[in-house]
């Protein structure tokens, strides 16, 4: 019943979206690239060669997974109903992934869509949107019995945004811990001695979007919110005797973002990382208050409850600083 109920809830959440996402409008958004889309929308509606309309989006032409999608529903319908379609689908995916993943957790759906980052992957940021969809339905097949072979659709994901191919190096075992500690030591050195090393990669073999990037931030910039760090870190005390291979890939996937995190914000793009760990570090949060509730034989639900308002406060309290974002993305 539980299940049903949950799936019920996740489901009417992404119709929600959908039909936030199909009415929101498309112009005048600072630092939005909603317009960008539905321009690119518009040239394939018009017939124009897809090669030309793909410069307005200025994306990799190996991210053939988007291109292929919007250039089929172009023909079709208009932007408004793409707009909902993908955003119900995207939405769904990754609400019913977490969900799933954190054996129906509620409050891990509720810390979900406190997170602004949840509503750019309808609105602002399509393209990461729905390959971090493709990731997380991998993601969860893998754990689906019978059903790890079907998880290989998350080489479409790195085919929708480039950068989703981070999560093709995800170990699907424990990492030793003194390995683990090395690769942090190497990342954070990387990030603080940018001085060192950013210079000939501008120079030389930096693309221009990376150049962009680098000029407009001016300085290494570390964009991770400071409690997906605590996450990150709390999920260090349990990694070593954890038993659950969800755990422990969830964990995998966090420590590889958090590294990509350092490397990429030395170019002032570790924003980017970000979106990419909200529901991972939703997961492991969820799976983290679990293993405490546990250790305690007397009052496991009050310790579970009471983990879970703490956490509740944390994310009400990022919410109320980006509310004025997450608006923007919805009006």
């Amino acid at each position: 019943m539980k299940r049903i109920i949950i799936f019920m809830i996740v489901l009417a959440l992404s119709l929600v979206v959908g039909g936030l996402s199909a009415n929101r409008s498309n112009d005048l958004k600072h630092s939005n690239d909603t317009i960008v889309y539905k321009e690119h929308f518009d040239c394939l509606s018009s017939g124009r060669e897809s090669n030309e309309c793909n410069i307005i989006l200025s994306t990799n032409q190996l991210e053939v997974t988007y291109h292929a999608l919007v250039q089929f529903a172009s023909q079709i319908m208009n932007f408004e109903i793409y707009k909902f379609l993908f955003a119900f689908t995207v939405a769904f995916l990754i609400c019913h992934s977490v969900c799933s993943l954190t054996s129906g957790s509620f409050f891990g759906l509720l810390y979900l869509i406190l997170d602004f980052r949840f509503w750019e992957y309808t609105t602002n940021t399509l393209r990461v949107g729905m390959a971090l969809a493709l990731v997380m339905m991998a993601f969860l097949l893998y754990f689906k019995p019978g059903k790890r072979y079907v998880s290989n659709v998350i080489y479409l994901g790195p085919l929708s945004h480039l950068t989703t191919v981070i999560f093709l190096a995800i170990p699907k075992k424990k990492i030793n811990f003194l390995y683990l500690m090395m690769l942090f030591l190497i990342s954070i050195v990387t990030f603080k001695f940018e001085s060192l090393w950013v210079s000939t990669l501008i120079d030389n073999i930096a693309v221009d979007s990376k150049l962009y990037f680098y000029t407009l931030s001016g300085k290494p910039e570390y964009q991770v919110p400071l409690h997906y760090n605590v996450v990150v870190l709390g999920s260090l005390l349990f990694y070593k005797r954890a038993t659950s291979s969800i755990f422990v890939v969830t964990a995998n996937t966090l420590y590889v973002l958090i590294m990509a995190s350092f490397i990429f914000g030395v170019i002032g793009m570790s924003y980017r990382i970000a979106s990419f760990m909200l529901p991972f570090v939703i997961i492991s949060m969820v799976l983290q208050v679990n293993y405490i509730s546990n250790k305690f034989k007397y009052g496991r639900s009050f310790m579970l409850i009471l983990c879970h308002i703490i956490l509740l406060g944390v994310f009400l309290y990022a919410f109320k600083n980006n509310s004025s974002l997450l608006f923007e993305h919805l009006s």
